[in-house]
Formats: structure tokens, sequence, C-alpha cells
């Protein structure tokens, strides 16, 4: 593997710790840069902490804000990036789910598939196989805390929104419990 020194820390480290330039390179120089990623992310937070370029910054920022609006309203620009992330989520449809995973609940797609083989493919309240939930249902539902965040289990649409219905309260549902004995 390949490595480079440090202009900054003056350590030999991997490639993988420096980031690409981001223009163009003539063939024969470099396409890393200088200062490896954990150099490079302090002398731009310090950068960024001088009184002198928080002000620039602000007047950057006020000078582009209209520009980094009206960007987003052309409708062809709009629609090719609506393309690119359709094609993006055709292409990669295991990074889309992972990242929402991540996103959501912190854990990964593989960890979804652990939880989903440990309940063995099955709701764990109902114990169906299918999410129940239309077409566009097609995974079973991540149920997790309200309060604490912590993961419980795997649950189809129904069983889901029904303890969204209940609000997680054991005592609203054992009152349901003793309504249906009744009947």
């Amino acid at each position: 593997m390949e490595k480079k020194i440090c202009s900054e820390c003056k350590e030999e480290k991997s490639l993988t710790e420096f980031n690409l330039h981001h223009v163009h390179v003539k063939e024969g120089v470099s396409k890393y840069r200088g200062l490896c990623k954990s150099c490079e992310s302090k002398w731009k937070h310090d950068f960024y902490q001088r009184p002198e370029n928080k002000e620039k910054r602000k007047v950057y920022n006020l000078r582009h804000a209209k520009k980094r609006k009206t960007w987003k309203q052309k409708p062809k620009v709009k629609a090719k990036a609506r393309e690119y992330a359709k094609e993006y989520a055709r292409k990669y449809p295991e990074r889309i789910q992972n990242s929402y995973w991540k996103r959501r609940f912190g854990i990964t797609l593989h960890d979804y598939q652990e939880l989903l083989k440990k309940q063995n493919f099955r709701c764990a309240i109902c114990g169906s196989e299918k999410p129940n939930g239309g077409p566009r249902m097609k995974k079973l539902a991540v149920d997790h805390s309200k309060k604490s965040g912590e993961i419980r289990g795997l649950l189809c649409f129904n069983c889901n929104v029904g303890l969204g219905a209940f609000k997680d309260s054991r005592d609203i549902l054992q009152k349901a419990v003793d309504y249906l004995g009744r009947y």
C-alpha cells in the first residue's frame, strides 16, 4: 500500500489518511492533499475560529445564500437531481437501506438482518411473515422505545401501529385485553 508523509505532523501515513484534491491535477503530480485528514481538520477548525475569518464567512454566506436557494428552484436542475437519486437508489439499494437504518435507528443493515434471523423472519408479536402494510411495505418495522431509543424487535405494520395507538402503555394495553375478555 502506498504511503505519504504529512506536511504538518511529518508522519508517514497510508494514502487513505489523505483527502483527494477536488481540482483536476496534472499527470505526475500527487492527487492527494499535503495534510493528512486529522491535521487538515484541525487546520480548518483553527482557521474558522479566528475572528477575522468568522466575519468573512458571514459575509460570504449572505452573498451566496440567494444562489444556493435559486439553483434548487430551477426545474431542469431539480429533475436532473431527482433522476440521479432514483438511479443511485436502483444501483445501490443496500447502501440506501444501510444509510436509512443508521440514520433512523443507529443500526446497520447487517444488524437488522441479524435481528430478523433471531425472530425467524417473523413479527415479534403476532408471528406473521408478512409486513402487512400494503404494497410499499416490504420489510418488518423496527420497534423501539420512544423514551430510551432502545430497539425492542421487528414488527409487522399492524402490530407496530397498534402499539403506537396504545402509546406503548402497558396499562392501556391491559385495559384493552380486559375489554376484549368481557365479550
